[in-house]
């Protein structure tokens, strides 16, 4: 299923109504697959609707605690932002805030295979999320 990747959100409330009766329907018990800036898959959503994000072998990456598609581990310091399909890490990694820590909420099984990833337009504003920060200080 492509439409959450193109309604532009990170969110299953930011698509119109008409999808999102839609994606209940055809993927809400989904896996949501996200990639690297190269295209490999590197994460998923166990639905559309949640807000945990697993590595790919299971394991609780982290979670959105913003209304926004930034994501925090699980001790509240900025991982990554979902943009499209893609989880990867803003140039300005140092300015971001910081979340309340949350539980590792456990490992999940991702379900479906990943797609065909969209075409990434803006490698030069992003890291992989999955790279060292190397933080101020």
């Amino acid at each position: 299923m492509v439409l959450w990747r193109v309604a532009g959100g990170c969110r299953f409330t930011d698509l119109p109504w008409e999808e999102q009766i839609t994606a209940s329907l055809l993927g809400a018990r989904m896996s949501l697959y996200l990639f690297d800036i190269a295209g490999h898959p590197v994460a998923f959503r166990r639905t559309w609707d949640d807000d945990h994000l697993y590595a790919l072998d299971g394991s609780f990456l982290g979670h959105l605690p913003w209304k926004s598609c930034d994501v925090a581990d699980a001790s509240g310091e900025y991982l990554g932002s979902i943009v499209g399909d893609r989880l990867v890490r803003r140039n300005d990694a140092h300015d971001r805030r910081r979340a309340p820590a949350v539980a590792d909420p456990g490992r999940a099984v991702p379900t479906g295979r990943p797609g065909t990833p969209l075409p990434f337009d803006h490698p030069y504003a992003y890291d992989d999320v999955l790279q060292p920060v190397v933080r101020a200080g």
